[in-house]
């Protein structure tokens, strides 16, 4: 009986650590990673429109770069490399 509880302890504890590091990760993402403390000062400045769209362009573009590269390389792997992610069973 006391295997059970443990477990749902546990679980517990890694879904408050998930949202402690995602709540973390979205608080940097919005107080520093947002473009828009380049936006005015750069329309006061003098930029055009479209010089302001390439650089919101840009960034949107650079940021998960190398996210997705990653992602992608590590999806063409062959499989003979990885082994199989059910470890034994078939994956039809």
């Amino acid at each position: 009986m006391a295997e059970p509880r443990f477990r749902t302890v546990i679980v517990g504890l890694f879904a408050a650590a998930a949202l402690l590091l995602a709540s973390t990760a979205l608080y940097g993402v919005v107080a520093y990673g947002s473009p828009g403390y380049e936006i005015g000062p750069g329309m006061a400045m003098g930029a055009t429109p479209r010089e302001t769209l390439r650089l919101v362009a840009v960034e949107a573009c650079v940021s998960p770069a190398p996210g997705s590269c990653s992602g992608l390389s590590e999806r063409s792997r062959p499989r003979a490399l990885c082994g199989t992610p059910l470890r034994g069973r078939s994956q039809d």
